[in-house]
């Protein structure tokens, strides 16, 4: 993996410049305001979220090289690279998303167990300076379970797991390599790995899951908003 410039605490504050209160919003083609997430300084394809909480302080997105089937990423809509960074209510706010994202995930994937996994700054393997948390469902017969594996090489491949490309294929809305190569010489500054091979999940494949996950994500919260009451 190239190495990057990471952010350390006196990068970026609760009060940093452009992150408090930072509105994320573009216009399309036709002049209609929209969205944008960001993923630290990386712009995310809206067509691959497929959760935002209710305050619009957490979105959640699946991935381009997923570990597991249903390994997904939970995110503070604010960039800032560390936990102690959030404020309490983001903070409350990222931990409700997870637990929602995490049941809705287990049910959809028949999973009876989960590893919910957060890298918190850079010598802790965070390749990204921004908060995200992992989310794996797991199940007693998957890639891990099974010999010659075991099950704590999960978190050696978690540690391995190359984001940079991830960021890059959601930045791709034509898929022809002159936007390969233009991208390589236009993010050589943001040391963005470029793939010759590209082996990943097409650009379909994760906006129809992004769908798919965004119906069960409303349909178990739902459910549960109607057992409590």
């Amino acid at each position: 993996m190239a190495e990057s410039r990471m952010s350390t605490e006196n990068d970026v504050t609760d009060n940093a410049p452009g992150n408090e209160n930072e509105k994320f919003e573009s216009f399309n083609d036709a002049g209609e305001q929209e969205e944008k997430f960001m993923f630290g300084k990386f712009i995310i394809e809206p067509d691959h979220v497929f959760f935002k909480s209710p305050n619009g302080l957490t979105y959640a997105l699946v991935n381009l090289r997923p570990l597991v089937p249903g390994h997904v990423l939970v995110v503070p809509t604010r960039v800032v690279p560390r936990l102690k960074n959030l404020t309490s209510e983001e903070y409350d706010d990222l931990w409700r998303s997870v637990r929602d994202i995490q049941g809705a995930i287990e049910c959809y994937f028949g999973a009876s167990s989960s590893n919910v996994a957060i890298q918190d700054g850079v010598h802790a393997g965070q390749s990204v300076p921004h908060v995200h948390v992992h989310i794996l469902p797991r199940r007693g017969d998957d890639h891990y379970n099974k010999e010659p594996n075991h099950n704590d090489q999960i978190y050696q491949d978690l540690q391995d797991w190359d984001p940079n490309s991830c960021i890059l294929e959601t930045l791709i809305k034509s898929k022809g390599s002159e936007f390969l190569e233009q991208s390589s010489t236009a993010t050589q500054s943001n040391h963005l790995i470029i793939p010759k091979v590209r082996v990943d999940r097409s650009f379909d494949e994760m906006k129809e899951e992004a769908a798919i996950l965004h119906r069960v994500i409303q349909n178990y919260c739902k459910a549960s908003i109607s057992k409590i009451s």
